[in-house]
């Protein structure tokens, strides 16, 4: 099962050690605003928020550093992860990914602006998700990966 961390990230929250399951992730500031912005997306259409899920966002992280390293933004790979978000106890799972944005504004927007983005974003299925964001420490291109999961018993 999941490990849930955030329901929201604030000032307080940003920038801060959690651990949980054992392991410790940091959470940083562009992640905590794309997650918030996704939240608010979502409560403006009348939908339940995300929960910010640590196991998710490991997977987010790996999921970033393979796209770094192959110089490849794709979908390609989503099979490879859904078996593990789907250990998790997943039952829908969702993917967006994206590079070269500054800013947590303007991927976020990018996302809201593409109709296959914006579905995963208001998908109701979706109860938890894990974000990560990385730099490519070469081109300095920021690298993007938003992973959803939801169970049928949590809607």
């Amino acid at each position: 099962m999941f490990g849930l961390l955030l329901s929201n990230c604030t000032e307080e929250t940003i920038n801060q050690t959690y651990t949980v399951n054992e392991l410790v992730y940091e959470i940083d500031d562009i992640e905590c605003e794309i997650f918030n912005n996704i939240n608010q997306k979502r409560i403006d259409n009348n939908i339940h928020p995300l929960v910010l899920d640590k196991l998710t966002q490991e997977i987010s992280g790996k999921r970033v550093n393979e796209m770094i390293q192959d110089s490849v933004v794709s979908h390609q790979m989503f099979g490879t992860y859904v078996f593990k978000l789907l250990s998790l106890g997943a039952e829908h799972v969702g993917e967006n990914v994206a590079y070269g944005y500054g800013t947590s504004a303007g991927v976020s927007n990018a996302w809201f602006d593409s109709e296959g983005h914006l579905k995963n974003i208001l998908n109701p299925k979706y109860d938890w998700c894990g974000i990560s964001v990385m730099e490519d420490p070469i081109t300095k291109r920021k690298y993007f990966c938003h992973f959803f999961g939801g169970d049928d018993n949590l809607n």
